[in-house]
């Protein structure tokens, strides 16, 4: 399963912590678009923007200046041009928290990095941490709690700082507090599926799409198993109990597909999206709590989620409700928000 990674020309902040589900079309507010001032620079790109409980905004983006820069609450915290080393580019990824901390992903002086807020810089060729054999050599996906709390993934090789090809996944959480950083999940770890053990597999064992929720009581994962057949070999996985895995029955009449973007709160509410066998018309779906809820085809609010389209995002709030984007050839983006109770009824287009 590849992750899908889009981009817009301005980013919608603040719809998904502050915006009530009620009566017609919502309004977002643009927080920065292409063509604008941030510092002394223009804005020529932006990524996926989150938003906190608490209410920070938080994304990453790029300047005509060939520099990067995060933006935390109202401004940006940082630009790759202000670090001593050498650092450019950006993951689309980035994480902040309730508090402005915040951590993305950059290469540092060549090397693939995760950077924080607070300081650290974690890089490829540096040691494995927690015990973790071998050294890293890819990061990955950075993403932090309201609280926090770093998370990332690391590809990594059993001998070798600079080896290749990857041949470990492991999946790190930082405390900033603390200054602790253990490893979560790793290549070779065992989880139950059906009464049956499996294995997390080696370069690509950890897929980048996963989420922990807010006060990390719940950690949900897409994972490979090792030594299974490839159409079958993936799992949706909660707390190390597989619940979903490709190629059974989804209870709509055809089997899961694929899975590629994974929400999940405190109380173990969680979302999924990805495709089934089905006809290629109506495979794109979301579902709650395993239950598909919006399949590609729908008409929602008066929008036909039209063929080929896809989800170009989605984020869970913990009071859930869930913002929604879709796109495709016949379907210029579009925004919604809904509650997951009731997720088809409920989504209402977003301007």
């Amino acid at each position: 399963m590849n992750p899908k990674h889009r981009s817009a020309a301005a980013v919608v902040a603040s719809v998904v912590s502050s915006v009530a589900v009620a009566g017609g079309p919502l309004a977002g507010e643009v927080i920065l678009g292409e063509g604008d001032t941030v510092g002394s620079q223009t804005v020529m790109s932006l990524n996926g923007v989150f938003v906190t409980p608490a209410g920070t905004v938080g994304f990453n983006g790029g300047t005509t200046s060939y520099d990067n820069f995060v933006w935390v609450g109202t401004g940006p915290a940082v630009f790759n041009s202000d670090f001593e080393q050498n650092v450019v580019s950006a993951d689309p990824s980035t994480g902040v928290a309730d508090d402005g901390n915040f951590v993305y992903s950059a290469a540092v002086d060549v090397q693939d990095s995760v950077i924080f807020g607070d300081g650290l810089i974690v890089s490829a060729t540096q040691p494995n941490f927690d015990g973790v054999p071998g050294f890293i050599i890819a990061n990955q996906r950075p993403f932090m709690t309201p609280g926090g709390v770093g998370y990332w993934i690391s590809r990594s090789h059993p001998s070798d700082p600079e080896g290749w090809p990857v041949q470990g996944s492991v999946l790190y959480r930082y405390d900033g507090v603390s200054s602790a950083v253990t490893a979560v999940a790793v290549s070779g770890d065992r989880f139950t599926y059906d009464e049956a053990s499996f294995t997390i597999a080696g370069a690509d064992g950890i897929d980048l799409d996963f989420h922990v929720s807010s006060g990390e009581e719940n950690l949900i994962l897409i994972v490979n198993a090792a030594g299974v057949s490839f159409s079958v070999n993936t799992f949706v996985v909660i707390n190390g109990q597989a619940l979903h895995r490709e190629g059974d029955p989804n209870g709509t009449g055809d089997d899961w597909d694929n899975f590629d973007l994974v929400r999940i709160l405190d109380d173990g509410t969680y979302v999924m999206t990805g495709d089934t066998n089905g006809p290629t018309a109506s495979d794109e779906f979301i579902a709650v709590n395993g239950v598909i809820s919006i399949r590609e085809g729908m008409t929602i609010d008066g929008v036909t989620i039209a063929s080929g389209s896809s989800l170009r995002g989605i984020d869970l709030a913990e009071d859930g409700t869930l913002l929604h984007v879709w796109g495709g050839p016949s379907l210029e983006e579009v925004a919604f928000l809904g509650h997951v109770t009731d997720l088809a009824g409920s989504s209402k287009r977003l301007l």
